[in-house]
């Protein structure tokens, strides 16, 4: 099978990185060892899901190169948990205006998930009985899963992947304006870890409401991020 990086057929052809609806960073730091993937204590960040035209197909293919299956899903996502569904849901869609596109529900499980993301379809917000997974169209969904109970404790439930151990880094949110963006984060009282003009990359950095980082870039559609590199500007 021919390894595409940029399909015509993907909703993103074209595009510039921080124009595009879905990217994956891997970042490789020379001192640590070895990561934390989120899934066992200090539990936080869950998986990332890629959607394929046939599930068994694509299972198979994995399994005959030697890969281990976990589960089987079928969605774009970046999956993260969540203590406070309401305070969740209400950071991602007041702070960063995030539509919810889909809700599954597992009570037999303990827990529910809720998928956010930009664009328009016709279906959004139905739930998997009447929607099937439409959903799994659109690139670039975020995932928050909220098992039942969390929102009662009284400390931190998760672990972003940030400090020891070290796994998960961060969501990133490309902008119009990210200098505007900021400025509004400032009126919101969102609470940062990087500043816009902190260190040479104009770049910043949020917490959302659990503690998770989320990376705040320029969409250079609309205008360079301006980097400053030995007090010089630049844009890559």
């Amino acid at each position: 099978m021919p390894r595409v990086t940029d399909s015509p057929t993907s909703v993103s052809h074209g595009k510039q990185m921080s124009d595009r609806e879905g990217v994956l960073e891997l970042s490789y730091s020379y001192d640590i060892k070895s990561v934390h993937n989120g899934n066992d204590d200090p539990k936080g960040f869950g998986h990332i899901c890629i959607s394929v035209d046939k599930v068994p197909a694509a299972c198979e293919r994995h399994a005959d190169a030697g890969y281990r299956l976990l589960n089987d899903h079928m969605a774009t996502t970046d999956m993260e948990t969540y203590k406070d569904k309401d305070e969740s849901l209400e950071f991602y869609q007041e702070i960063f205006d995030m539509t919810l596109k889909h809700t599954t529900e597992h009570a037999e499980d303990g827990f529910n998930s809720y998928f956010l993301g930009y664009g328009n379809y016709e279906n959004e917000g139905k739930s998997r009985d009447a929607d099937g997974a439409s959903y799994a169209r659109d690139e670039g969904l975020l995932e928050l899963t909220w098992h039942f109970g969390t929102e009662n404790e009284d400390s931190k439930v998760y672990h972003s992947g940030n400090s020891a151990p070290e796994g998960f880094g961060h969501i990133c949110v490309s902008v119009d304006d990210i200098t505007a963006t900021c400025e509004r984060f400032d009126i919101l009282g969102v609470s940062r870890q990087k500043r816009l003009m902190d260190g040479p990359f104009r770049v910043a950095f949020i917490f959302d409401s659990d503690g998770y980082y989320i990376e705040i870039i320029q969409n250079k559609r609309y205008k360079p991020a301006g980097h400053e590199v030995q007090g010089k500007q630049f844009s890559p």
